[in-house]
């Protein structure tokens, strides 16, 4: 397996994350191929090369948790995002006019 950490610092905007139901999983997301999951932990993991099928199936699973193990949990490409901030959905809106205040 390769496990890579991502030492830079990384945003994921939360308006491209969709709260699961799931004990260990807090929200996922999918953006360039990549699946983005959030764990309730603060871990964030981003699973290059995956399709926006099997990210919907992911996220329509009966068990989030249980479809997560059985085929993201086996693949060989994922990092741990490091160092990752959850920008707010209207963030940048946010910024511009705190500007103009």
């Amino acid at each position: 397996m390769s496990k890579t950490v991502n030492k830079a610092k990384t945003k994921i905007n939360l308006s491209n994350l969709t709260s699961v139901e799931s004990s260990n999983i807090q929200a996922i997301g999918f953006e360039k191929d990549t699946t983005y999951v959030l764990f309730k932990n603060g871990n964030v993991y981003s699973y290059p090369q995956t399709s926006m099928d099997s990210y919907n199936e992911l996220i329509k699973a009966e068990s989030v948790g249980s479809f997560f193990s059985k085929t993201y949990r086996k693949l060989d490409q994922f990092e741990k995002l490091e160092n990752v901030e959850l920008a707010k959905k209207n963030e940048k809106k946010e910024q511009e006019e705190k500007k103009k205040s």
